[in-house]
C-alpha cells in the first residue's frame, strides 16, 4: 500500500500482515474523522476481500442490502458496557470455530485514560478506535476463512456501517437489558477501566440496530441465562454466517487476538 501523504490520514493494518484484499479507509483531513450520515463523501470507494467497491454516496443502503442478500463474513456482539459482550463473543467463537477479537484492546491510551477518569468518548475518538478494529478484523479475514466474533459496543448506526463497509456483511448480536441489571454487573466487576458512571452516556448514545436495514440482527435480553443466550446466538450464527462451525483448512483457527 502507498504511504499516506502528509495531508491524508490512512488507517491500514498495524502489527499484522497486510494484504491487497484488506480494505482501508482514507480520510482527507483530520476533521473528516467525524462521521456525517447525510454526507458520506468523507469515505473513498472501498473494497474488501471478494467484494466490489461501494458507491461512497450510498453506503448506508448498499451495506444494508449486502447484509440481506447473503451470508455474513463476521459477527459483532454489541451493546453498552456491562452486558457481557466479551463473554458471549468468546464463547461463540469457541463453539463456531472462529476468531475472538476484543474491541477494548484497540483503544489508544488516551481513550482508556479518558474513560477511566469518567469522561465519555467523543465520536472522533471512537472513529479512530473503530478504524483500528477494522484493521484487526481485516488481518484475521486475510489469514483464513474463519469468522471473526468481535466484542464491541458499536453504539451508533454509523459505527456499524463503518464496520460493515470496511470488513463485509456483518451479523449483529445486540445484548440489551434493564439498566438496573447492568448497573449491578458494572459495580460487581473488577479490573476494568470503564467505571459505572459512564453507563448513562452510553445509553444516551445507543442506537439499537434496525432489524430490517441492518439485518441480520438478533437482540438478547441479558436477564436470560447465559447458556440460553449462547445456545440461541449460536443457532443464529450458523444460519447467517458463512463459515460458522467449520474451518476450510481442516484446522481449528487460533483465537489469538490481534494486539
Amino acid at each position: 500500500m502507498r504511504r499516506a501523504r502528509e495531508t491524508v490520514i490512512a488507517l491500514t493494518p498495524t502489527r499484522a500482515a497486510t494484504s491487497a484484499s484488506v480494505a482501508f479507509l482514507k480520510f482527507r483531513t483530520i476533521s473528516d474523522f467525524q462521521p456525517h450520515l447525510d454526507d458520506e463523501s468523507y469515505l473513498t470507494p472501498l473494497t474488501y476481500a471478494s467484494a466490489t467497491p461501494y458507491d461512497s454516496a450510498n453506503i448506508e443502503n448498499h451495506a444494508g442490502e449486502e447484509c440481506m442478500v447473503g451470508l455474513c463474513r463476521n459477527v459483532v456482539v454489541m451493546g453498552v458496557c456491562g452486558v457481557g459482550k466479551s463473554t458471549v463473543a468468546s464463547r461463540l467463537a469457541a463453539r463456531c470455530n472462529g476468531h475472538f477479537l476484543e474491541g477494548d484492546q484497540f483503544h489508544p491510551p488516551e481513550n482508556v485514560g479518558a474513560m477511566a477518569s469518567g469522561i465519555p468518548l467523543t465520536d472522533k475518538e471512537r472513529w479512530v478506535w473503530l478504524g483500528e478494529i477494522c484493521n484487526g478484523i481485516g488481518a484475521l479475514n486475510a489469514r483464513d476463512d474463519a469468522p471473526v466474533f468481535l466484542a464491541c459496543s458499536a453504539l451508533k448506526r454509523s459505527y456499524r456501517t463503518l464496520l460493515r463497509v470496511r470488513t463485509g456483511p456483518l451479523a449483529i448480536i445486540h445484548l440489551d437489558g434493564d439498566s438496573a441489571i447492568i448497573h449491578q454487573r458494572l459495580h460487581a466487576r473488577r479490573d476494568h477501566f470503564m467505571p459505572p458512571s459512564l453507563l448513562g452516556s452510553q445509553l444516551r448514545d445507543l442506537e439499537p440496530p434496525d432489524t430490517h436495514a441492518e439485518a441480520p440482527v438478533r437482540r438478547f435480553d441479558i436477564a436470560r441465562s447465559l447458556d440460553q443466550i449462547i445456545e440461541e446466538a449460536e443457532h443464529f450464527c450458523r444460519r447467517h454466517v458463512a463459515s460458522a462451525g467449520r474451518s476450510p483448512s481442516g484446522e481449528t483457527p487460533s483465537r489469538q487476538q490481534i494486539p
